[in-house]
């Protein structure tokens, strides 16, 4: 077997793996390892094999090798610390290392890079509480994981082997191995990545209740915003094990230029709060989207909520808007001269890729009030629920 000898941050010592027959040598960082304590999610039982409650496709095997030989570097209190410096940069927006990027630290893993280009490291909140001076945490992996699974199958550095629920939080900081949602790769191998707003945080001291009474917002050319969303459960939408959720907002108005008869996008914007801000609990914030006073733009917009996935097959889907649209001008104050109301009989087409979830999507007239007791708007019911709230 050939062996291609690399040095990282001062390596000394080499570990080799067989990978379907593909060799994976790791470079470690330190020729000593002092006792860590393995932080072992309240989540996660210690295995000998596979149970029935893990259900991975095929290829899934040279993932969980390359996620067992992961964890045994966490033996290197070096390798440790670099992990945790390189996830907290945050260049997604997440707690993500593009496996790419320190791609310099493992030989052999082009198989696997030109297998899934955007392999991923991924790291849950509790990053932040890792002490990896004394700690060392289990490695697990998602890649090729069936929706379906209870489980995903994680590594201690002795190579024990471990199942974590895979719909339960861990109350332990965890690697995983998956794939990036927030990158892509232009012509030339560049890293784009997607750029996410950051609303203004509104603290409790400094909420405001909506006064609402119908018709609402006439005489106001003020900005229309995005106030807060709220999930009854995220991991209906984003199981842990993917983190922190993409959420992406468009909005879409019939199109004066066509006479009404087409839907434009208007607004398209990307969020991505942390889990516990939004899991169960409002996220409170200030995002202005658009004026109504805006000229060609309809009195009703239809809005839509997606948390995005980035992977799957691209499909187009049609569908049908059976929503009143109230169409015409507002003067200069906001003041609607509403001159139609249109039902389009177009079909209203869309992309997404296999993993999308669409959360829904909703006709929101300029003259109405929110339809909840709290001012908000709700998509679906029970662990499916997801509110949001709009709003001057």
């Amino acid at each position: 077997m050939k062996k291609n000898l690399i040095t990282v941050l001062m390596s000394s010592f080499l570990l080799t793996i067989s990978c379907d027959e593909k060799d994976v040598i790791l470079s470690d960082t330190s020729s000593s390892y002092p006792e860590s304590i393995i932080l072992v999610p309240s989540s996660a039982r210690e295995v000998e094999s596979h149970s029935f409650r893990v259900a991975y496709s095929e290829g899934a095997n040279r993932y969980e090798a390359f996620a067992k030989e992961v964890a045994k570097k966490m033996k290197s209190k070096d390798f440790r610390k670099f992990l945790k410096k390189e996830a907290s940069k945050n260049f997604d927006g997440d707690n993500d290392i593009l496996v790419k990027n320190i791609a310099s630290n493992f030989l052999n893993i082009e198989t696997l890079l030109d297998e899934t280009p955007k392999l991923n490291f991924g790291f849950n909140e509790l990053i932040k509480n890792w002490d990896t001076d004394k700690n060392s945490i289990l490695v697990a992996t998602r890649i090729n994981l069936g929706v379906d699974s209870k489980a995903l199958i994680a590594y201690d550095l002795n190579g024990k082997m471990y199942e974590i629920d895979s719909k339960v939080e861990p109350n332990q900081p965890v690697l995983v191995i998956g794939y990036n949602e927030r990158v892509e790769f232009d012509k030339d191998g560049k890293i784009k990545v997607i750029n996410f707003k950051t609303p203004n945080i509104i603290s409790n001291s400094n909420k405001k209740i909506l006064s609402c009474s119908s018709p609402y917002r006439v005489g106001s050319a003020k900005y229309e915003r995005l106030k807060g969303m709220n999930f009854a459960d995220l991991s209906t939408y984003e199981y842990w094990y993917d983190f922190k959720p993409e959420i992406r907002f468009r909005m879409y108005s019939p199109v004066a230029s066509s006479n009404f008869s087409t839907i434009g996008l208007i607004v398209e914007n990307f969020y991505n709060p942390n889990r516990g801000s939004v899991n169960n609990t409002w996220w409170d914030f200030d995002a202005p989207l658009f004026i109504w006073a805006t000229p060609g733009y309809s009195t009703t917009m239809l809005y839509e909520f997606t948390e995005i996935d980035d992977y799957g097959k691209v499909t187009t889907t049609t569908i049908g808007l059976s929503a009143s649209f109230g169409v015409g001008s507002n003067n200069s104050a906001g003041t609607p001269n509403i001159t139609q109301s249109i039902t389009p009989t177009i079909g209203f087409s869309f992309t997404k890729k296999g993993a999308d979830m669409v959360i829904g999507r909703i006709p929101y007239g300029m003259l109405d009030c929110p339809p909840n007791s709290d001012d908000s708007y709700q998509f679906n019911a029970g662990t499916s629920g997801f509110y949001f709230k709009a709003g001057y």
